[in-house]
């Protein structure tokens, strides 16, 4: 008998550690997650309290000049804006939809180029990222894919002509492979 409550005792003390093991990691996963969606929530209202967006149809974080918050919808009269929250403080800059190229238009510039493109992003450039791009071009649009010798490469183009901005950046392989 005495044996029998000496493990009912060590059971339930690891299951009070195992609970509040699981309780932390679930607190610090929700406290990373929430910081995440307040931020995002954020730039969302200030997207729609400072751009003609009245609409929000989608979502994409861009980080090749800083990471912005990318914004894609319509405004009351069904025309669409893409709209970019960027900087510290942060500042909303908005384009009509319909000046910019579209990711396949793009795309195909890439394979023109012997890209295979796996992903496009569109972003902005603020005067310091201009700089480094060496470019006069506000939005761009970032293509990432695979070169023909198997390389993950990056291409960069002007959203509103389409022409490629510098060269084809080569990214190298996670594990040591080119």
């Amino acid at each position: 008998m005495i044996a029998m409550k000496s493990w009912k005792v060590w059971v339930a003390v690891w299951l009070v550690v195992a609970s509040v093991v699981v309780c932390a990691l679930l607190l610090g996963l929700w406290n990373n997650l929430n910081s995440e969606w307040v931020a995002e929530a954020q730039a969302a209202q200030l997207t729609l309290n400072h751009s003609p967006i009245d609409h929000i149809e989608r979502h994409q974080v861009f980080t090749a000049a800083g990471v912005q918050e990318v914004f894609y919808g319509t405004d009351a009269f069904g025309r669409s804006w893409y709209a970019f929250v960027h900087g510290d403080p942060a500042v909303v800059s908005y384009i009509p939809a319909d000046r910019l190229k579209t990711a396949a238009q793009v795309e195909a510039a890439a394979k023109k180029l012997g890209i295979r493109p796996q992903s496009a992003a569109i972003g902005y450039l603020d005067g310091n990222a201009q700089s480094a791009f060496h470019t006069r071009a506000n939005v761009v649009w970032e293509v990432a894919g695979q070169a023909a010798n198997g390389q993950h490469v990056y291409a960069y183009f002007d959203a509103v002509t389409g022409v490629r901005i510098g060269d084809v950046l080569a990214v190298a392989a996670a594990h040591g492979n080119m």
